[in-house]
């Protein structure tokens, strides 16, 4: 990484809710993390301190990350529930 491209990763756009010694995004490139797990990550790294700006916002940020990892049961591993979308993937399903 050239230093002109550096200061990219230090910028944050809308909010101070990633104020981390990480950015959850370098966490999940260097990670081959695909967009779910990535999703997943970035709430949980910032619901503390978007609850702590506004309450309720911090656990609106759990019920998100545990409706990406319900995708993930869903699409990768199969696991229907009631009422869900199924979602077809490369396994014959």
């Amino acid at each position: 990484m050239t230093v002109e491209h550096k200061d990219i990763w230090l910028r944050q756009f809308g909010g101070d809710h990633y104020d981390q010694p990480i950015q959850p995004t370098i966490f999940c490139y260097v990670n081959q993390l695909d967009v779910l797990e990535s999703n997943i990550v970035k709430y949980v790294c910032r619901h503390k301190n978007k609850e702590k700006k506004k309450k309720g916002k911090g656990k609106q940020d759990i019920e998100k990350l545990i409706h990406y990892a319900q995708m993930i049961l869903e699409m990768e591993y199969g696991e229907e529930r009631q009422g869900a979308y199924r979602i077809p993937n490369d396994k014959g399903a």
